[in-house]
């Protein structure tokens, strides 16, 4: 964008670090939603009626419309 060489630093870590990072993130929540699972305790409280506030959605709502 400015005409100037980027810094091989800055390749290696687009091309290697950045996406190590994010795969073992990715990898992560999934072993640990997984382990949960097997454990039985899992709960997605999004759609979990206990858990959730009416109050609150009540609140987005009136903010989209």
């Amino acid at each position: 964008m400015t005409g100037e060489q980027v810094n091989s630093r800055w390749k290696v870590c687009w091309k290697f670090v950045s996406p190590l990072i994010i795969l073992s993130v990715i990898i992560g929540g999934i072993v640990h939603m997984i382990r949960q699972i097997a454990r039985g305790e899992f709960s997605y409280t999004a759609w979990d009626r206990d858990e959730v506030n009416q109050n609150r959605e009540a609140i987005w709502i009136s903010v989209v419309l």
